[in-house]
């Protein structure tokens, strides 16, 4: 519940007015009389208008009287740039975290213990036997492969801890 001051226009939330008049026990919404008597209005909130890439809703500390009635106004402004940019970091992570999380290997690291997680880069890593260059060319690939995404999850694990 919102109430706008008739003296001053300002708009505050219903505690804060309760909080201007501590003595006396108030009813909201104000009833006419009770509006009358604290020279104060109710005030109906409008719904806030979608935020767009570029930018956000703001509510202003005045409101507006349409057909009789109170309402807040909402104003669109400008995201500064370093909300833009926390936003597409905020957007990469997910993409990020959403890639990372699909990952065979990562939900095998999340779903088993250490010792588990160190045989399987053990096996996999040297699974093969290495008789020929091929064959030390298909490990060494296997190596990468792993060791790319325990960085790949690492990165991602890592991000809320130290960015």
């Amino acid at each position: 519940m919102l109430i706008r001051l008739r003296s001053t226009g300002q708009v505050i939330s219903g505690d804060a007015f309760k909080v201007l008049h501590p003595n006396i026990s108030i009813a909201l919404p104000l009833d006419v009389q009770m509006a009358d008597f604290f020279a104060a209005d109710n005030v109906t909130e409008t719904p806030r208008p979608t935020d767009t890439s570029t930018q956000t809703s703001v509510l202003s500390p005045t409101a507006a009287l349409v057909n009789g009635v109170w309402v807040t106004i909402w104003t669109m402004v400008d995201k500064d740039a370093a909300t833009l940019a926390a936003e597409a970091l905020a957007a990469k992570d997910i993409v990020d975290t959403t890639a990372v999380k699909a990952d065979s290997t990562v939900q095998y690291l999340v779903t088993h213990t250490p010792a588990e997680c160190a045989n399987l880069v053990h096996t996999t890593v040297n699974s093969a036997a290495i008789a020929t260059l091929a064959d030390a060319k298909t490990a060494m690939v296997r190596h990468e492969e792993i060791t790319a995404r325990l960085a790949s999850a690492l990165s991602v694990a890592l991000r809320d801890k130290f960015r």
